[in-house]
């Protein structure tokens, strides 16, 4: 099953994250965060992950 436009929008917050050795952050916490960033993004945002996922879906090789 490919992933949805919000998982994908949390992997790519987890990676900023995650490179800033200042900031090291547990899954829980992270998921609570990042669950706040998106309903607080514009439409736009969640439009471009929308692209995003579907252009994921619509290769055949994902995995």
């Amino acid at each position: 099953r490919s992933p949805n436009r919000f998982i994908l929008y949390r992997k790519h917050i987890q990676n900023r994250i995650n490179t800033d050795p200042n900031n090291p952050a547990n899954m829980r916490d992270l998921s609570k965060m990042v669950a706040q960033m998106w309903e607080k993004e514009p439409p736009e945002i969640k439009q471009y992950w929308d692209q995003v996922a579907e252009r994921i879906k619509l290769n055949s090789s994902y995995r």
